[in-house]
């Protein structure tokens, strides 16, 4: 879904566990986590739910680029642009 952070995080820490089970991926518990755009606000939301929801993960990093912190901010600057309606429409499927 879009902009639904948390159960993007979710995802995010659950498919860095499922490398870390495949011998041949040799990942280890350091974590850097980038994302951009819907990306950068899952990026967020994992560094914020990873100490409880992954404490076996050392998160060493996150970035965020470009992320969508102010929704209603974002739809009142884009409401009639094109852009806008396609943002309003997606957030009110999700």
């Amino acid at each position: 879904p879009y902009l639904v952070g948390e159960s993007g995080a979710m995802n995010e820490l659950d498919a860095v566990r499922a490398a870390r089970s495949i011998d041949a991926a040799d990942a280890g518990a350091d974590v850097a986590v980038w994302g951009h755009s819907q990306g950068g606000h899952v990026a967020l939301f994992t560094g914020q739910l990873a100490p409880v929801y992954a404490p076996e993960l050392n998160i060493v990093g996150v970035a965020a680029g470009a992320p969508v912190p102010d929704l209603v901010e974002l739809f009142k600057v884009n409401v009639a642009t094109t852009v806008g309606k396609i943002l309003i429409s997606m957030a009110l499927q999700s």
